[in-house]
């Protein structure tokens, strides 16, 4: 499993859920966990190990029928669906993910 973190500059947005450290350093960092090995290409030619080749991707392959979400620029994809209220139970040596039904983005989410 690799771990591929990206450093961005905070939106207004966000400014409420800043830690004390991304205050202070003014960037936030997104951490993304997937298995696809780093590879390295030619100069401007997608390769599995970059960032916004996951992006694309994911919009591709999990978010073709959503209409408003097909279209969508990464970074929306990453506030409507990676940004999301949920709740992680364990049972029965089981895990489940809770999504709240009101959601706007639920089903897609549950979908992909």
């Amino acid at each position: 499993m690799r771990l591929i973190v990206r450093r961005v500059k905070p939106s207004r947005r966000d400014a409420k859920k800043l830690t004390a450290f991304e205050k202070h350093m003014g960037w936030r960092h997104q951490i993304i966990a997937t298995n696809i090995p780093a590879h390295h290409g030619l100069s401007g030619v997608p390769v599995p190990g970059q960032v916004w080749f996951l992006d694309a991707w994911t919009r591709l392959l999990l978010l073709h029928d959503e209409s408003e979400l097909a279209t969508a620029e990464p970074e929306t994809i990453r506030m409507k669906l990676y940004h999301l209220l949920t709740r992680l139970t364990t049972h029965a040596r089981r895990r489940t993910l809770h999504l709240d039904g009101t959601w706007p983005w639920a089903s897609a989410f549950a979908t992909a």
